[in-house]
C-alpha cells in the first residue's frame, strides 16, 4: 500500500503529464496517441485523490485551514467553465458578440476543460489536506506544492511555458518534422528516413559536419583562451 507522501508526488506527476499530453495533442505532435490521454490520467489522479482520502478518513470544510484556498481554486474552476461555455453554440446564439472570437473559443475550450478538472481535484485534495492538524502534522508535499509560495509559482508559469515551448516542444517538433516530406501547408506527410537517405548520399552534408567541427573546435580554442587571459590578468590585480 502507497503512504501519504507517495500518493501526493503521484497525484502532483499524474497531472501534470496530463498537461503535457494535452498540450502535445493541441501542437500537433502524434495527435492520435495524445488526443484522450489526458482525461486517462485525471482519470488516475481522481483514484489517487479517492485513496488520499481513504487514508484521511475525514473532509473539512468550513473549519479546515485551508479553506482560503479552496474557494480560490472552486472560483478559477468556475472561471474555466465559463470560458468553455463560451466556445458553445448555445452560448453564441444567445450572446452574438461571442461568435467573433470563435477561434480563440475553440483554442481555448481543451484547456478550459482541462483546468475545470484539475482545480476541482486541487480543491478537494486541499479538503483533505487541510483537515489534518498542522500540529501533529508536517506540511506534505500537495500543501507545499499549492500552498506556499503559490503566488511566485503562478508567476513563473509565462517564463516556463515559454521554455517548455520554445525549447522542448519546438525541438520536438523540429525532430518529428524531419521525418515528413517538409511541407506544412496543405497537410505534411511523414516519409521516414527518405530525407536522412538523401542528405546522407550528399557531398554538402559532410562538408557541413566538417566545417561543423571545425567551427566548433576554434572557438571552444577562442574561449579558452580568452579565460585563461582574463584569469591571468585578475591574478594579477590581487
Amino acid at each position: 500500500m502507497f503512504n501519504k507522501a507517495q500518493l501526493e508526488r503521484f497525484f502532483v506527476g499524474s497531472v501534470m503529464l496530463a498537461f503535457v499530453s494535452l498540450v502535445l495533442s493541441i501542437v500537433g505532435i502524434k495527435p492520435q496517441l495524445f488526443q484522450n490521454i489526458q482525461y486517462l490520467l485525471l482519470f488516475i489522479s481522481s483514484v489517487t485523490v479517492l485513496l488520499i482520502g481513504i487514508q484521511a478518513r475525514s473532509i473539512i470544510f468550513f473549519s479546515n485551514r485551508l479553506q482560503r484556498q479552496i474557494v480560490g481554486w472552486l472560483i478559477s474552476a468556475l472561471f474555466s467553465v465559463a470560458i468553455w461555455a463560451f466556445a458553445q453554440k448555445g452560448v453564441q446564439l444567445i450572446f452574438p458578440a461571442l461568435k467573433s472570437y470563435k477561434k480563440a473559443w475553440n483554442t481555448l475550450e481543451p484547456f478550459a476543460i482541462f483546468a475545470t478538472i484539475s482545480f476541482v481535484l486541487f480543491a478537494i485534495i486541499l479538503l483533505i489536506v487541510g483537515a489534518r492538524d498542522s500540529k501533529l502534522d508536517r506540511p506534505g508535499y500537495i500543501e507545499r506544492f499549492l500552498v506556499y509560495n503559490l503566488s511566485s509559482k503562478i508567476a513563473a508559469l509565462p517564463m516556463m511555458f515559454t521554455a517548455i515551448g520554445v525549447f522542448v516542444i519546438a525541438t520536438l517538433w523540429t525532430v518529428y518534422h524531419s521525418f515528413t516530406n517538409s511541407r506544412m501547408l496543405p497537410k505534411s506527410e511523414f516519409i521516414g528516413l527518405a530525407q536522412y537517405e538523401r542528405l546522407w548520399n550528399s557531398d554538402r552534408w559532410y562538408m557541413s559536419i566538417e566545417n561543423l567541427a571545425i567551427y566548433g573546435i576554434c572557438s571552444l580554442i577562442f574561449s579558452l583562451f580568452i579565460g585563461f587571459m582574463l584569469a591571468a590578468l585578475l591574478d594579477q590585480k590581487t
